[in-house]
């Protein structure tokens, strides 16, 4: 039986099942994903490169491998990459003229991990300028598969696409301010920012070491629970890996929320809040008490210190990083990521040291409000999906109300900072516009196995077609 339009849809776990049976093999299915790149990928920008040979030469050896009793999480299942991750042979350019040519000698550990259980990777998918704010300079900014007049989200835009378009059974994208979740959520999808150092951060673009975090995108939380298995563990080569067992992410996804106890403010920044997200929020809160979770009102920390927070830890390894390319290429920059990081050239060594004080007490303030609890449901974004032009004019639509862009980061870059785990689902879609609505599930550190409980649930009892209209 050939591969189906329906089937490169499905979720990652129904496919993996699928390829089990013998439905299809993964040859089969990885053709039809080269074809459905082949035909949509100009109008997406989603991929920056594909490795044609290598996904076909990969898939084979997968099949082999299936066909001698071999079986993992994501045998055969393809994956596509950030443009900030190295792939061995292929480009990492960053979305920046200054790495146009730039060939990575080796995969970084979460690719290799991928390989080594058997997934193809079918290419390289598009991402802001260094995972900053403005567009790749080479490849422009990837289309929402929902609506091609609003954003995809930044910086693991191209990931959220590919995904949400069905070029891919899954997708890797990096997360130091949101950039996993806020895609993920704006396109109708799962994303997860895992636990810091849960996930090897090595052979990456380096945004801050205290907060880079590397996670999976997939078309349901069970596909995150099939790919954090793989990628997930220490590394002793990798500064900020940590040194942590890797619990049964794929059981715990199965066990339901009987007994457990969520958090859920009363209030959550009403003063950006989306009404339709609010409403959905509250909505999954109800559905999760009566599938017998423990609903209860939690307090959270004060996080408007936060963004500066943030900015403390990134300006120095950001700098650090950039020195040499600066010095050599600077004028291959974008002039919006030059002007930031040269403006942050003053940056004193007591500024990044106070950095670091807060954020350790932010971190404490936050494990304090989740003593009790297993894991926290909060709205994942304040704003749906915006238009391209809300986002130039720094304008962008809550309910009647008009806000500041700068709100986009507000729920996400707490978790950055605390380190702690935050996943991002879809659970409906707005009467005014039909884009995604979706809710975050924050857990303690090292906590992933509980948000897959309730994550699961979630799914069932909150149907999401994470299908965009203009492909059904």
């Amino acid at each position: 039986m050939s591969v189906s339009i329906d089937d490169l849809f499905l979720p990652a776990y129904k496919q993996k099942a699928a390829l089990d049976e013998g439905k299809w093999t993964s040859v089969e299915l990885t053709q039809a994903y080269l074809d459905r790149i082949d035909s949509l990928n100009s109008e997406l920008a989603a991929f920056v490169q594909v490795d044609k040979d290598g996904a076909l030469a990969a898939a084979k050896e997968a099949d082999r491998r299936r066909q001698a009793g071999e079986n993992t999480p994501v045998l055969g299942l393809c994956g596509a990459i950030k443009d900030l991750i190295d792939v061995g042979g292929l480009k990492t350019t960053y979305g920046s003229r200054a790495f146009a040519d730039n060939v990575a000698e080796a995969d970084a550990p979460v690719v290799a991990r991928l390989r080594a259980a058997g997934a193809v990777i079918l290419g390289k998918v598009n991402t802001t300028e260094f995972a900053l704010f403005s567009p790749s300079m080479i490849d422009g900014a990837p289309k929402n598969p929902w609506d091609y007049a609003r954003t995809a989200g930044g910086s693991s835009n191209g990931s959220a696409t590919a995904t949400s378009a069905g070029l891919c059974s899954f997708a890797i994208g990096t997360d130091t301010a949101g950039s996993i979740r806020t895609p993920s959520s704006f396109t109708g999808i799962s994303g997860l920012k895992p636990t810091h150092g849960r996930v090897p951060a090595k052979g990456i673009g380096e945004l801050s070491t205290y907060m880079d975090t590397v996670g999976p995108m997939g078309r349901s939380p069970q596909d995150i629970a099939l790919v954090l298995q793989v990628i997930a563990g220490f590394d002793p080569s990798d500064m900020t890996s940590a040194e942590r067992p890797v619990p049964d992410f794929i059981g715990a996804s199965q066990s339901g929320v009987a007994g457990m106890r969520i958090g859920v403010p009363e209030s959550y920044m009403p003063d950006s809040l989306d009404p339709e997200i609010e409403a959905a929020w509250r909505a999954t809160a109800v559905l999760l008490r009566e599938a017998g979770a423990v609903v209860e009102a939690v307090a959270l920390p004060d996080t408007s210190e936060a963004m500066g927070i943030w900015r403390g830890l990134v300006v120095g390894d950001a700098l650090a990083w950039h020195e040499d390319s600066l010095s050599e290429r600077g004028e291959l920059y974008s002039e919006g990521t030059r002007m930031l990081l040269e403006g942050n050239a003053s940056a004193l060594a007591v500024e990044v040291a106070r950095a670091r004080k807060q954020q350790w007490a932010l971190r404490m303030d936050y494990l304090k409000a989740i003593e009790g609890f297993d894991a926290f449901l909060l709205p994942a974004a304040p704003v749906i999906a915006p238009l391209d032009a809300e986002i130039a004019a720094n304008s962008l639509t809550s309910g009647d109300r008009t806000v500041g862009g700068e709100v986009m980061l507000d729920y996400a870059i707490p978790f950055n900072v605390t380190g702690m785990p935050a996943l991002v689902m879809p659970v409906g879609t707005s009467a005014v516009n039909g884009m995604p609505l979706a809710v975050m599930v924050c857990a303690s550190h090292f906590g992933e196995d509980r948000m897959f409980q309730m994550a699961t649930v979630i799914e069932t009892l909150k149907p999401f077609n994470t299908r965009p209209e203009r492909y059904r």
